[in-house]
């Protein structure tokens, strides 16, 4: 089952019944669930990119049974929070028991896009087939990475942690991506678990990491969160003395700031 959250793209073919009526009628569809926002531009960037796409419309018409669903309204949100789902666009894919196959989290273009739907409707690089090639004798940095991120990307953070932490103690490789995304997602976990000197040892030791403007982010939103104003500050400072040029940077504490 995919699941969409958007405003409705001329030529896609959305369904506009429940999410319940979809999973009766799915048989062996896919249902997508796209959650979206009206104030967020990824979101309409999908819709007037991605989904109005004839490959893409032709695709998914054969395979999902596609809904838009607000992820700032009622019934949306119950859908959002159920499936753990954290920012939009949020496109996740379920069958028709609603148990989840793949997500897809932000914005892609349409080649893209159309790979990864591709793939998930033959159930590759999706977390049960990583888990399969695991269970298999498969164990290569590659596929441990491949379920801590799905595992990270669902917000099951104690068993992305699990996988993260065999990446980077068997795999340990300071070039490898994923070696240093597992770094940071451990430091971050014990940040956001009351360690507060965690991500600060992470952007001091690892300062080629590409990680380390996240780094800074994920202090600060933890700051903003929980209302510590001083914290929260001192964070942006550092955060602006190490990336005064950075779009992402400035905008975040202009939001943050008006």
């Amino acid at each position: 089952m995919l699941i969409v959250l958007g405003c409705q793209t001329s030529g896609y073919k959305w369904y506009s019944g429940t999410v319940e009526k979809a999973k009766s009628k799915a048989g062996t569809k896919l249902i997508l669930l796209e959650f979206y926002t009206d104030t967020w531009p990824a979101c309409h960037r999908l819709d007037a990119e991605t989904f109005s796409d004839l490959t893409v419309q032709s695709f998914s018409k054969s395979n999902f049974i596609s809904l838009k669903l607000d992820a700032n309204d009622e019934t949306g949100n119950k859908y959002f929070k159920d499936y753990n789902c954290e920012g939009v666009p949020h496109l996740l894919f379920v069958d028709q028991e609603g148990e989840e196959v793949d997500r897809i989290i932000g914005y892609l273009p349409p080649g893209e896009y159309l790979s990864r739907i591709q793939d998930i409707r033959e159930n590759k690089h999706t977390l049960d087939d990583y888990l399969t090639h695991y269970k298999n004798g498969e164990v290569t940095s590659d596929i441990i990475a491949g379920i801590a991120m799905k595992f990270e990307d669902r917000g099951e953070d104690d068993k992305a942690n699990d996988y993260y932490t065999i990446l980077v103690k068997d795999f340990p490789d300071d070039s490898s991506e994923y070696f240093q995304r597992g770094i940071f997602f451990l430091a971050s976990l014990a940040f956001e678990n009351g360690n507060e000197s965690a991500l600060n040892v992470f952007i001091a030791t690892h300062r080629d990491s590409p990680f380390i403007e996240d780094a800074h982010l994920t202090m600060v939103y933890h700051y903003a969160d929980t209302e510590q104003r001083d914290e929260e500050l001192h964070a942006y400072k550092k955060m602006i003395t190490q990336f005064p040029d950075s779009p992402g940077v400035l905008n975040s504490y202009a939001w943050r700031m008006a």
